[in-house]
């Protein structure tokens, strides 16, 4: 088995090569490379470092125990994976952060935290003849435009590629063919991803590179989350116009009669929709806001 939380290289390596550090001293980082035939070289290893983590002891006075928090350092391990080219890392464990200040210190690439598109890349994995699906769970939630707000899980036959909640999965168990064999495993929008039945770490990197890079993206938070919805309020328009100029009539907002009203989504929270003349319309797509 090999598992791993995703991260996204950010800038360009330096040499685009990873030699081992093992001085005997910590951080000792073991690397393999793996070279395919496309000269794309894949990277992979342990690691061993310290971290320092701040923990509550109790502080006993003569009138009451308190508590105090102290730094404690403590030795950790952790399996690693990294495609310089393609711009990635992962790490078996969130202790193996110490590694990053080696990926910007040697190559001046800076990993950040990282989110996978995971209602895509299911919606991929429901078009497969090969797939099938053991356990999803999923949260959904009236800020994100459903009608109410719900969480849960679903496993062996209650679940199938069919029937997954088509928005908010937060991990998907699945089985599928990859190069000739069965992969076994976990995706969740988190950044996470586990492959139970791979032995091979150089195997399980190649697969994540050509299975899981393609929906991996640099989590940005709440500004990363509006700019996909833009992105898809203007989708929708596009697709609206089904390569025509638009249909004669009023415009809802400025009564101007034109023949190029198209429907626009003017509300990506409530999804309220007008009938848009062109000057409208661009208004929106421009700013946001329908214009006074």
């Amino acid at each position: 088995m090999h598992a791993a939380i995703l991260y996204v290289l950010e800038g360009e390596p330096n040499t685009g090569e990873l030699e081992p550090r093992m001085t005997g001293e910590f951080p000792a980082i073991d690397v393999e490379g793996t070279e395919y035939l496309d000269g794309q070289t894949i990277y992979h290893g342990q690691a061993a470092g310290r971290i320092i983590e701040e923990r509550k002891v109790p502080a006993p006075t003569k009138k009451a125990i308190l508590e105090e928090t102290i730094e404690v350092t403590e030795k950790v391990q952790t399996d690693w994976y990294a495609d310089l080219k393609d711009g990635w890392v992962g790490i078996s464990s969130s202790d193996g952060e110490f590694l990053f200040d080696w990926f910007v210190g040697t190559e001046g690439v800076v990993p950040q935290d990282a989110l996978i598109r995971l209602d895509a890349w299911a919606e991929d994995l429901e078009r497969r003849d090969d797939a099938s699906v053991w356990a999803v769970s999923y949260s959904q939630s009236e800020e994100d435009g459903h009608d109410a707000d719900r969480a849960g899980a679903q496993y062996h036959d209650d679940v199938a590629t069919h029937n997954m909640p088509v928005e908010g999965k937060s991990a998907v168990g699945f089985t599928y063919d990859w190069n000739g064999s069965y992969v076994r495993g976990m995706v969740a929008a988190s950044g996470y991803v586990a492959a139970y039945n791979v032995t091979n770490a150089d195997v399980f990197a190649k697969w994540v590179g050509e299975e899981i890079l393609p929906y991996l993206e640099i989590d940005r938070g709440d500004d990363q989350q509006f700019l996909r919805e833009i992105k898809e309020k203007r989708e929708s328009d596009e697709t609206d116009q089904d390569g025509s100029d638009g249909e004669a009539g009023e415009c809802e907002n400025c009564d101007r009669e034109t023949d190029s009203i198209q429907k626009t989504l003017v509300d990506t929270e409530s999804g309220d929709v007008m009938k848009l003349c062109v000057v409208c319309r661009d208004h929106v797509l421009e700013t946001g806001e329908v214009p006074a």
